[in-house]
């Protein structure tokens, strides 16, 4: 008598969302990036999106700044009149070589850019810039606590050192639409970062690359997530 072999499924690419969603919970990412469970909106993740479109919009086709996003008028002008790109995206192989971001077979790391600002080649020193939209964050405006944040803007940082062979550093900040306020990220990369940055992240997203059994993270987070046996979900906790 012959068995059939279980078939191992894995999580082959990944961006910086998805590996957040793997360090929250194992089983989370297996529910939402390998079953494709899907989660319910939310009216918070509705205007989110509503007003980063209203941003890119004005990056793409200019006009007025809308009243949405008003308080962040003037950072939105200096964007566009310096000639910046909105929601690029960014895509490489696991070789960190670039690849389109439709290539299913090759893409293994995807990056997509709020605000992306090309290097002037006659700079002193040229300067690549990339800059995230944040809506709501009152608490982490309060507490001056961004270090998530800030690992989201070094992954951004080496795809703006990978892709721009002429800059000399990449600048980065955080934009909260909501109170008008830019946070600098407290790193500069340097033209030479790249390597210990793509050995960082190979390290950081290896045991999610390599995961089989995807085990459950039982915590605080549990109380809001879709997935918890309190909301009917899959997972035991």
């Amino acid at each position: 008598m012959s068995f059939a072999s279980k078939t191992v499924k894995l999580i082959t690419s990944w961006s910086f969302s998805r590996w957040s969603v793997y360090e929250e919970c194992p089983a989370k990412a297996k529910y939402k990036f390998i079953d494709k469970l899907k989660e319910p909106g939310s009216a918070a993740m509705d205007r989110g999106s509503a007003l980063h479109k209203q941003c890119e919009d004005f990056l793409k086709k200019g006009g007025r700044v809308p009243k949405d996003v008003k308080l962040i008028g003037d950072t939105l002008k200096d964007f566009k009149n310096r000639g910046a790109l909105a929601e690029a995206d960014f895509t490489f192989t696991k070789d960190w070589k670039a690849t389109r971001w439709d290539d299913w077979n090759n893409a293994w790391c995807r990056i997509k850019a709020d605000v992306t600002i090309a290097p002037v080649i006659d700079d002193e020193v040229p300067t690549a810039e990339i800059h995230d939209f944040k809506t709501g964050g009152e608490r982490k405006l309060a507490n001056n606590d961004f270090e998530e944040y800030y690992t989201q803007l070094e992954l951004y940082g080496l795809a703006g050192l990978l892709t721009f062979p002429t800059a000399q550093q990449v600048k980065s900040s955080l934009v909260f639409i909501d109170f008008g306020k830019v946070v600098e990220a407290p790193q500069v990369l340097k033209r030479g970062d790249e390597k210990k940055l793509m050995k960082k992240w190979e390290v950081r997203t290896k045991r999610m690359l390599s995961d089989t059994t995807f085990k459950p993270k039982p915590g605080n987070a549990c109380r809001w997530c879709h997935f918890s046996k309190s909301k009917n979900g899959p997972c035991v906790f």
